[in-house]
Order: C-alpha cells, then structure tokens, then sequence
C-alpha cells in the first residue's frame, strides 16, 4: 500500500468509526474497489457503486463494535 493509499485508508477508517449507522449495526468493512478506490461500508451491504455490487472489490478489513470500541476482526 503505497502513501496515498494508506492516506485514503486512514480518511475512510476515521470516517467510518463517526458514523452512526455503523454503530447501531455493530461494525464495518473497508475495501479496495475493482477501480483501484478505497471505500468503506456498514456490516450487512456489499461493496457497490450506483446500485450495482462490485464482485471484484477486494477487503482490507473489517471492524465490529462492542459497546464500548471498535475492534478489528479481520
């Protein structure tokens, strides 16, 4: 993962853990899209863009919430 990648992995890690929604449904997952972009998204729905699912996207991690902190899970 080169400089702007991590850069764009922190931004999406941080953005994820405010949220909410993330919360209330216990944990998220950060990706890498078949276009080379870096994106996250609540426990429950799959990587998509517009609608339509990216079968290609590639996880880098998963985070769940236990009440009290976050916690990576893979």
């Amino acid at each position: 993962m080169n400089t702007l990648e991590r850069r764009t992995f922190v931004a999406a890690l941080r953005a994820a853990k405010r949220d909410a929604y993330c919360r209330t449904v216990g944990g998220f997952v950060i990706v890498r899209m078949s276009d080379g972009s870096i994106d996250w998204f609540p426990a429950g729905q799959p990587p998509h863009r517009g609608g339509e699912p990216d079968r290609r996207a590639t996880i880098l991690g998963k985070w769940r919430w236990n009440h009290k902190r976050w916690s990576r899970i893979a």
